[in-house]
């Protein structure tokens, strides 16, 4: 039996094969190859918790078949655990002997990044240079690795709430990704903290108050193409202080 953590994952497989492996396995739950049964739930209600068991197989030129087991206890943060824990099973297709048992939080993130590569690559101008990251949590760093694995960007911008937690995000991908797979490529990571948060409240409250409104659009037709302005001109000034 193989046993799979996070660090072993990594060596396992890169960024750039998880993104073929999700486009192929995409293909075949296309072309009905999958059997993809209802998640069955079990809830543990004097610890305020649920598991998740989600079976499923692919057949393609062989049956790949196993269950992945994801446990939602919120409080588990109160005492430094996982609140999402998870852990996937695989069973050998001949024999239906378990035969590996691989970290599941890790092996999620990667394949959610894969497949948001996988449609990155697929639907976005081959020459896009600029791209944004909403969000800092735990799939985050890897969404980042998927977009600077398909493109060629220049700028990635990271929008969140948190300006702290934002903030050592962004260190945390200018040290790793450049050292990782990005050598020689130009990396421009910014915070765009404002706009991503208060700068729609800001313009609310301004409509509200009658300080943008019809009589108020100035050069512009609409209070639409007022607060439309704003944000644009908001997020450009942003971006000269970063």
């Amino acid at each position: 039996m193989i046993i799979l953590n996070k660090e072993n994952i990594q060596k396992c497989i890169t960024m750039e094969k998880a993104i073929e492996i999700c486009k192929e396995a995409t293909k075949n739950y296309s072309l009905n190859k999958t059997d993809i049964p209802l998640r069955t739930p079990i809830i543990s209600e004097r610890n305020n918790g649920q598991v998740l068991f989600m079976p499923g197989k692919i057949s393609s030129e062989s049956d790949s078949i196993g269950i992945k087991i994801v446990s939602v206890y919120p409080d588990n943060s109160l005492i430094s655990l996982p609140s999402v824990p998870s852990t996937m099973i695989t069973l050998d297709e001949k024999t239906g002997i378990v035969n590996g048992i691989i970290d599941g939080t890790y092996l999620t993130a990667l394949r959610t990044a894969a497949l948001q590569g996988a449609a990155t690559e697929l639907l976005s101008n081959k020459d896009s240079k600029i791209a944004t990251l909403i969000g800092t949590g735990g799939q985050a760093f890897e969404q980042a690795r998927a977009l600077l694995t398909v493109r060629n960007l220049s700028e990635l911008r990271v929008v969140a709430r948190n300006f702290d937690k934002t903030k050592k995000f962004v260190e945390k991908l200018k040290e790793e990704l450049s050292l990782i797979q990005h050598v020689g490529r130009f990396l421009c990571v910014m915070l765009v903290f404002f706009v991503s948060l208060w700068q729609v409240v800001i313009i609310a409250l301004m409509v509200k108050f009658g300080i943008i409104c019809e009589k108020h659009v100035w050069k512009w037709q609409t209070v639409e193409a007022v607060v439309l302005g704003l944000q644009d001109f908001i997020s450009a000034l942003s971006t000269m202080f970063w």
